[in-house]
């Protein structure tokens, strides 16, 4: 009788260790600006053990920070961030016909992701802003948003609220307006090689025609609303409710044998 509880018992903590040996996330993102609003480019977010530095106020853009911040491109960064101890990386892009999946006011976007409870334990985001010549939104502190603790608990669901007064500069090109990617003023911008910043603002492109024809009207201020980040447990699977179900009915079926005995 003894060995057929520990083996149950065995089998069990065996199956649902199985179960938890990674962990399902939902990373979803709206942009919260005004309907004659700023755009930005598809989300680009890094899973890492907390040392993966995007970036240092202060210091110089990588090279592929700087990619992301004029182009909205991540190619460079996927290249910096790597693949090394579990990191995942994944563009969050959304479903709108005005551009490359851009999120144009009020367009919202989610995706699931596994990721294993230490490799994976930290999150680091970026996107670029538009129209600019490069800002964008992001986080330098590499253990700022931290999903699960040190035990391996999922830390959410939570939020992270995009304001004016969050959007950097990445201080690689001359806050012009010329050649803007998603801007119809034409031109060159011209290069520079200065440290991240926080941006001065992007009200000299108020007023201006956009890539889709219509006319931003609004920047940002301080409180001006940009986006909204939401760190979420993907709903319990189907498969993870069976093996639930089959262990109880192991653990009845044993108590009605032992209870007639």
């Amino acid at each position: 009788m003894t060995a057929k509880i520990t083996g149950l018992a065995l089998l069990s903590i065996g199956l649902f260790s199985q179960a938890n040996a990674a962990f399902d996330v939902r990373i979803s993102v709206v942009n919260d600006a005004a309907v004659d609003g700023l755009y930005f480019t598809p989300l680009w977010t890094g899973f890492h053990s907390g040392n993966f530095d995007l970036f240092d106020p202060g210091s110089t853009a990588s090279a592929g920070l700087e990619e992301l911040a004029e182009e909205g491109m991540a190619v460079t960064l996927n290249t910096e961030f790597g693949t090394g101890s579990g990191r995942l990386s994944n563009s969050l892009a959304s479903d709108s016909g005005i551009g490359p999946g851009l999120f144009d006011p009020g367009r919202s976007a989610s995706f699931d992701i596994t990721l294993d409870e230490s490799a994976n334990r930290y999150l680091s985001f970026a996107s670029m802003l538009l129209p600019s010549n490069d800002a964008f939104f992001g986080n330098g502190n590499p253990t700022a948003y931290e999903l699960f603790d040190a035990m391996g608990n999922f830390n959410g669901p939570f939020s992270i609220t995009i304001l004016g007064q969050n959007i950097w500069d990445a201080g690689s090109e001359v806050n012009d307006t010329l050649g803007a990617p998603f801007s119809m003023i034409p031109g060159d911008s011209t290069d520079e090689n200065v440290g991240v910043s926080l941006h001065p603002g992007l009200d000299d492109f108020v007023g201006t025609a956009l890539g889709n024809n219509d006319i931003l009207g609004t920047a940002f201020t301080n409180l001006t609303p940009i986006a909204t980040i939401n760190i979420s447990a993907v709903p319990e699977p189907s498969s993870f409710a069976a093996i639930a179900g089959v262990l109880a009915l192991g653990w009845t079926a044993f108590g009605r044998r032992r209870f007639l005995s």
